[in-house]
Parts: C-alpha cells; sequence; structure tokens
C-alpha cells in the first residue's frame, strides 16, 4: 500500500487561500461556495471546536472554525471567535476565496481543534473527509461529495479507520487483588529487558516504526536457529506473544516489557537450551518487515546485540545478577547513493543483503515455503511514486550483483549498478524526482500492484548542494536509530505467582476486555473505555490505550484498584478502592451491573474527562437481578452512529483561461 505523505508535512497557502464564512455570497475575489450538510457533530460546550479545510495537492487552506450549538439538523454552526453564524448544521456554507475552483481540489476535511488554537495547521485529529469527484453531480449538476470519518482524499495514516468490523468483549472481575507470589528457582530460564526489581520500567529505549516494520528479539544458543523473542511497535509495552508463546507458565502475566520464559513442558530439543547461560548466546533486536513470514532474524536491520554474559545469574540466588548493555550495531545498515540523469539511475555503494540469504537458517538453509520478498526501487515525482526496477540482490559481499526480478537484465553490482530504459520495463523521468527510495515487496511479478509497500529500507531526498545526488539511508526510510540503546535482565515472572484463593466477592466491580478487534488509529486520536451508571449520572474511564491488545495507560497509575497493581495485559480497570465511593456512585453493592460499557475514540492530547463522541463499540452490563456474566460479554459495533455529512459545491467561478 501507498504510503502518503502525512497532513504535518503539508504546505499551508496563507496567502493564495483564505477564508470566510457564511451566506455563500459572491465576494470579488471568491470562487466558490461549499454548503455542507453534517450528521452526528455534537455541541462541545468550551471542550473545543472543529475546523474545515481544502486541499489542493500538498498544499491546504483553512476554510472556517466552526462551533455546533444545541443538538440535529437545526442547530446552529457559530464561529467559535466572532458573532457568525454560517448557517444550520443541516445547510451552512464557507466560501473559497481566490486561488483554484473548489471542483479541482482533491478533498476536504474537518478537523477538531482546542479552543486554545491559533495557528493555521490543522491538527491530526481529523473527524470527517470527502475526497472530490468533479464529476459526481447532483440532479442540478453541483458536484457532490460525502463525507464520512475514513474517506479517501488524503493519507490513509492520518484519517480514521473503517470501523465496520469492529467488535470486542468485556469481563466483570477483580484480576489486581487476587494473585500472590511463588517460587523464584528457575529464574535463569527466561529474558526480559526489565530489571527485576522494577519490572514496570522496560530496559528499552527505541524509537517508533512506521507502518510496514516490527522490533523482534531474539537469542541465539551456540550454532543453534535463533528462537524469537517476541515482536513487539513499543519497546515500552509488551510483545505481541505474551500471551500466547507455548514455553512461558501458567500464568500469561510478565512485565510490561519484551521477552520471554521457557519454562513449561514445552521442550525445545537442539534449538533452545533449558538453561539460557549453559553455552555461549547472543541476544539480538532486529527490525522485521511486517507482515513477516520468515522465521529468521531479518539480520541486515539488527539494531543492538550483546553475548549473554558469564555471572548474569547469581549462583546462590539463582536471581539475574547483571544488566548487560546492549551494543549498537548500525553500521551496517543498508544504504545507498543514486545519481540522477535525463534517463539515467546510478546506484553506488551499495549495501544491501540478498533477501534469500538473510531469510534462511544457520546453516544457510531456505524453507522453500518462505516468501523472503524483493527490492523495488521508486521515484517520487509530482507527488506521485513510481516505480523505476524491482530487483534481486544475489550473493554477499563486493561480488553480489543487482539482477531485474525476471532474470531479464543484470543492474551491476553493489560497487555500481545502472538502471535505465533498456534494462527496465518503464523508466520515469527521474531526473525531475525529489526522493529515491528501497521498498521491500512481495516475491513475484503478479504481486505487484503499481504501488509501493510500507516497508522502506532506504530513502533520501534531493541533495540541495548536489543536484541529482540522492544519500539513501535506513534513517531516511524507517527510523532514526543513532540513540538507541537497551539492557536485558533474566527472570521469570510468569513462574513467580502462585495460584490463590481471591477475593470473589469484589468482582463486580472491575471491568475488562480481553477480547477488542480495533483498527490501529492515526496519531491525533486514542482509545478509551468508559462505564456509565444505569442512571446515567456518572461515567468512569476505565483507560486509555493504543492497542487492544496491550494494557492500558493508567495500568500503574490507577487510584481504583487493588494491591497488586498489575492486572492484566489487556484495556480494563477494577474499581475497589475505595469501594464505598462506588457504590455510592452506582447506587449500591451491585457495583458495574446495570450499567453501560463503551468503547470512545478520543482526541490526543485530550483535555476532557468525558466520553468523545466517537463511539465504535458499546455494550450492556446485565442489572443486579440477572447476576454477574460468568463470561465474556459480546459489545455491540455501533458505527452506524458515527458522524458522517454531505459537502456540495454551490458556485464556482472557472478563470477564463482554461
Amino acid at each position: 500500500m501507498m504510503r502518503c505523505k502525512s497532513l504535518v508535512a503539508l504546505v499551508v497557502l496563507t496567502l493564495a487561500l483564505t477564508s470566510c464564512g457564511g451566506g455563500g455570497g459572491s465576494g470579488s475575489s471568491s470562487v466558490g461556495t461549499l454548503e455542507f450538510s453534517l450528521d452526528g457533530i455534537p455541541d462541545l460546550g468550551n471542550t473545543g471546536h472543529f475546523q474545515a479545510w481544502i486541499k489542493y495537492g500538498e498544499d491546504i487552506a483553512s476554510l472556517g472554525k466552526f462551533r455546533v450549538v444545541g443538538s440535529g439538523f437545526n442547530a446552529e454552526v457559530k464561529s467559535p471567535l466572532t458573532s457568525v453564524t454560517f448557517g444550520t448544521l443541516g445547510s451552512f456554507t464557507f466560501e473559497v476565496v481566490a486561488g483554484a475552483p473548489p471542483s479541482q481540489a482533491d478533498a476536504v476535511f474537518i478537523t477538531f481543534e482546542h479552543d486554545d488554537d491559533r495557528d493555521s495547521l490543522p491538527t491530526r485529529t481529523i473527524v470527517l473527509v470527502a475526497p472530490i469527484d468533479p464529476t459526481i453531480t447532483d440532479a442540478d449538476n453541483r458536484v457532490v461529495a460525502n463525507l464520512t470519518v475514513n474517506g479517501d482524499g488524503i493519507g490513509a495514516e492520518d484519517r480514521l479507520p473503517d470501523f465496520s468490523s469492529a467488535s470486542g468483549s468485556f469481563s466483570i472481575y477483580t484480576p489486581t487483588d487476587d494473585l500472590g507470589f511463588g517460587d523464584e528457582a528457575n529464574e535463569s530460564l527466561g529474558l526480559w529487558f526489565v530489571d527485576q526489581a522494577d519490572p514496570r520500567t522496560s530496559l528499552l529505549d527505541l524509537p517508533a516504526l512506521p507502518r510496514g516494520w516490527t522490533y523482534q528479539g531474539w537469542i541465539a544458543a551456540g550454532g543453534d536457529v535463533p528462537v524469537s523473542l517476541g515482536r513487539f511497535q513499543d519497546s515500552k509495552d509488551v510483545d505481541d506473544d505474551y500471551a500466547t508463546y507455548p514455553g512461558r507458565g501458567e500464568l500469561i502475566n510478565g512485565p510490561i516489557s519484551p521477552g520471554q520464559d521457557f519454562v513449561s513442558s514445552v521442550i525445545f530439543p537442539g534449538i533452545m537450551p533449558q538453561d539460557l547461560t549453559e553455552e555461549p548466546a547472543t541476544i539480538q533486536i532486529t527490525v522485521e518487515p511486517f507482515p513477516d513470514n520468515a522465521l529468521a532474524p531479518f539480520l541486515q536491520l539488527t539494531v543492538l546485540s550483546t553475548p549473554i554474559l558469564d555471572g548474569s545469574v547469581d549462583p546462590n540466588t539463582g536471581v539475574s545478577a547483571l544488566t548487560p548493555a546492549l551494543e549498537l550495531q548500525i553500521s551496517r545498515f543498508p544504504s545507498a547513493t543514486a545519481r540522477v540523469s535525463p534517463g539515467l539511475l546510478t546506484l553506488s555503494n551499495i549495501i544491501l543483503d540478498d533477501l534469500d540469504a538473510a531469510s534462511a537458517n544457520m546453516d544457510g538453509e531456505v524453507d522453500p515455503n518462505v516468501t523472503s520478498g524483493t527490492y523495488e526501487m521508486w521515484a517520487t515525482i509530482n507527488g506521485l511514486d513510481e516505480s523505476i526496477a524491482r530487483f534481486l540482490v544475489l550473493g554477499s559481499g563486493p561480488p553480489a550483483i543487482l539482477v531485474r526480478e525476471d532474470f531479464k537484465a543484470t543492474f551491476g553490482n553493489l560497487t555500481s549498478s545502472i538502471f535505465d530504459p533498456s534494462n527496465t520495463s518503464g523508466f520515469p523521468d527521474v531526473v525531475n524526482a525529489t526522493r529515491i527510495f528501497i521498498t521491500i515487496e512481495p516475491e513475484g511479478l503478479s504481486s505487484s500492484d503499481g504501488k509501493p509497500s510500507p516497508s522502506r529500507i532506504i530513502s533520501g531526498s534531493v541533495n540541495p548542494g548536489t543536484p541529482g545526488v540522492f544519500n539513501l539511508t535506513v534513517t531516511n526510510a524507517i527510523a532514526d536509530f543513532r540513540g538507541s540503546r537497551g539492557s536485558y535482565f533474566l527472570t521469570t515472572p510468569t513462574d513467580n505467582l502462585t495460584d490463590q484463593v481471591g477475593f470473589m466477592q469484589n468482582d463486580a466491580f472491575g471491568c475488562w476486555f480481553p477480547v477488542l478487534d480495533l483498527p490501529e488509529l492515526p496519531a491525533g486520536w486514542i482509545y478509551e473505555g468508559f462505564i456509565t451508571a444505569d442512571s446515567g449520572d456518572y461515567r468512569l474511564s476505565t483507560g486509555k490505550f493504543r492497542s487492544p491488545q496491550g494494557p492500558d495507560q493508567n495500568r500503574y497509575t490507577s487510584q481504583t484498584r487493588g494491591p497488586d497493581d498489575r492486572g492484566f495485559f489487556f484495556p480494563g480497570e477494577d474499581f475497589v478502592t475505595p469501594q464505598d465511593t462506588l457504590e455510592i456512585l452506582f447506587d449500591g453493592a451491585g457495583g458495574l451491573l446495570g450499567s453501560t460499557v463503551f468503547i470512545t475514540v478520543e482526541p490526543d492530547p485530550d483535555n476532557d474527562a468525558n466520553p468523545f463522541f466517537i463511539q465504535p463499540l458499546t455494550g450492556f452490563v446485565p442489572p443486579p437481578r440477572i447476576g454477574r456474566p460468568t463470561a465474556p460479554v459480546q459489545m455491540g459495533n455501533t458505527t452506524s452512529l458515527l458522524p458522517s455529512g454531505t459537502l456540495r459545491i454551490l458556485r464556482e467561478i472557472i478563470p477564463t483561461n482554461q
């Protein structure tokens, strides 16, 4: 899928396009009138307002700020700054002043803005968006566009995702006060990137990755095949197999950090020693393409690595005694220099690995069922990404060569390779390129969809001091790893807990979401869970979260949980401290029974404690007369109630020279 530019990088037109509102009048500099009809946009009071924007290519301009006063289609749409009224929610207008006619725009979108907003940039909190297609008109031949929360016209990474298939469930119980501590005899059988004295703090410090990439930890003992320690996006959060890895203990709870235990009856003969300190082993953190079906590490993007040191475990206590630092390994990261001239691109000083070799095991064997992928080089020209060639690297070191994926042409070697119309299948006008980049694509020509995958491995913009020269690096494509650091600690948190009889009398005072299926949100948004009392008078937050498969943000800071502050590794909350307060709020000892549970999408940052109006999932807790549910209760998808709207171009002026 094409990786589009984020809105924060767009150039805002402050002179060529300005905005005014109201009335649909025809001022001398106006080039068009836009009529909006919106549904589901509420009165926010003093907690924020909305702003409409129009987008031409990479240029955007404000159409106007507005606030909704009242409810329904007859609610007034007013300026938050002046006394101007633009109309009603069912019909209000903005003028496009100067610039191109609005039918030539790419998109119109509406953002949520805080009331202290004073800049001329849109926030990343995009509520509604619609592409402008001049061929779509109504009976009066006016251009019409339908605004939705996930409409086209801007980058997919900037708009809200499609919630139509979202689902989830919740359970009622209080895990934080049902757990106790037990045996610590197997400390050398697991590895976690935390300090045992403070398992709430990860010792990994890694930058955020864009779409198309994920981190993965590895341990390689002796000459054995490396074993995964888990994939993860956030080095301060759990990895993706924290609850599913078969080698862990009976309880899935571990520290909030990537890591692994090898303590269960599952045995790894010839692959993983039972004791990680019995023979030399190496710890690695790699950046992996995502999705990725290779079982071996993507070694050309090894960020951190270190051997497990002698003395890592205290022989007297069996507890980890060292926190060795992982060493930075980015000096061999992929890179290249691209030079362009009319009809020619030269790639030199190339550091790229053979992808088949990168996916092989320690003995060099390639699994025929694993698709390792192919490279593809792209040029960004006039804002569009155009393919130059798909190619393979065959071999390693200076003798390695670059060949076309169909083997019909050889481009050269790692020292120098030439791409031109004679050896590519359609050569773009690279001399006008603003960026050259290389992606990892699914293997096979039939897999090409004409768009770059999000797995960009190296990228570079045109060098201002040397026109036609592009320095392609991982830093420009993925992230800057130069400040990355990390440590590991050997511990087995999953079998340090023993089953004890819990305090079941509190089970009606907690709500947890063990199964949530929600799409990833773009920057500017975050999920939050809420409980509303049966009377509707009280609303309690269960916590904000980005990943529905990880803990929420108040996991360690909640003031209402029990004495064991760890809880489960998914969003949820206990309301057991002080319990009498909850009984008063929710009218009796039934706790949350009879309440409404829902998931919202909140602006980020968010200074309002109340739930936002975008609410994709809602569920109902049975009332006390029915009793506490003993199994997860399915939540209903309420995306049909999400905001929407219609835009019509009522009037526009087409320049006479067109």
